[in-house]
Formats: C-alpha cells, structure tokens, sequence
C-alpha cells in the first residue's frame, strides 16, 4: 500500500487532473495507471488520423469523439473541452470553428502526451521481463461485451482496457479472433470492432 501511496504522490502531470483520475477508478493506482498507459499508446495514432481526416466529415468527428471521451477519461479535462469544442464544430460543418482550434488542440495534446510518457517512465522505471501468459480455455465473455460497448462510443481509452484484459492471456481457442480484434482497435476501425464481435458473439453465445 505504502507503494502504492509513493507511486501516486509522484504522478504530477500538468494538465491531467490525477486525483479525480483516480477517483473515476475508485482510486485504484493499479487500473488508472493502465488507462494512462492506454491512453499513451492510442491516443497519438487518433491524432495522426485526424491530422489527415476532412474537418467537416464523420471520420472526424468520429476521431475526436474518442479523443474526447478519452481525455475526460483520465482528467486531461482541458484538452477534453477543446476536443468537445472540434466535435461540435466538425459535426455542425463549421470549418473555421475546426481551423480556429484544430492547430492549437494537436500541439497541446502532443505535449500531454511527451508530459505523461516521461512522468510514466519515471514512476514505473524498468519493469522485469513478463511472465509466461496464463492459458485460458476462450476470451472472457464479459470483456468481449464490455469491447463492444466501447467500440459503440467510440471510448478509445475503454477499448484499451478491454484489449489489455484479453491480450493477458493466451487462449486454447480464438486466441486469432483476439489478435484480429488488437488489430482493428490499433487501426481504429471502430465499425469493423462492432461488427466483428456482433458476429462472434451470435455464433458464441456462450462465453
């Protein structure tokens, strides 16, 4: 616990507000500090597809939705509003409502995310080599709903969750399923996720 208590002290992250980040997680270190590491392994890929996306169009509005969610995810609650404010914009087709905070939004965000990634390093330090995976039968039931339901929003920081939960396992059956799934998340396909699990859950029913 002691550990537990320095490792939180030592999480000050201009522009993340981490006591109500961890209070979002009942204050567990343990979960908040693997939604920060999701966030910091997905977010930049959203953010180099919106650099490239058309302001006014879905894939947009999609992007910046899941930025958006994801920021408030994990108290960054400054760069949520102006990720809320791009959404708005881009769904209303106010391409100088996007241009005015669009630059702005993208350099903040980078520097969110050199901010976190060092604070990270240095609370977490060299981790040893991982263990072997446990072997489980199938991916958890629940976990895949829970996948689906983020994909459904849009919530990239709980689509990380959720992969982070089934990629901790290997599995004697539909570990390629699990694979597959990790792919499409990491490309943000987000319709493709839904899909993918719709179907797989109508044939496994199951799990």
């Amino acid at each position: 616990m002691n550990s537990d208590n320095d490792e939180a002290a030592r999480l000050r992250i201009d522009g993340i507000d981490v006591a109500g980040g961890l209070n979002r997680f009942g204050g567990r270190l343990d979960t908040y500090l693997q939604v920060l590491r999701s966030f910091l392994e997905h977010v930049p890929h959203a953010l180099s597809d919106l650099r490239q996306a058309e302001p006014t169009l879905r894939s947009y509005t999609v992007l910046v939705h899941g930025i958006k969610g994801s920021c408030y995810g994990i108290g960054a609650d400054s760069l949520g509003k102006k990720a809320e404010a791009l959404e708005i914009a881009s769904k209303a087709g106010d391409r100088a409502g996007v241009a005015a905070v669009h630059d702005i939004f993208l350099a903040e965000a980078e520097d969110l995310l050199a901010r976190l990634s060092a604070c990270l390093a240095e609370v977490e330090g060299a981790k040893p080599d991982a263990p072997p995976k446990t072997l489980q039968p199938a991916p958890d039931g629940r976990t895949l709903l829970a996948l689906l339901e983020a994909a459904s929003q849009y919530d990239i920081t709980a689509m990380g969750q959720a992969m982070t939960a089934l990629t901790a396992f290997d599995y004697q059956a539909h570990g390629d399923f699990v694979q597959q799934l990790g792919a499409l998340v990491a490309d943000f396909s987000y319709d493709q996720v839904q899909t993918e699990l719709e179907a797989f859950l109508e044939v496994h029913p199951s799990l």
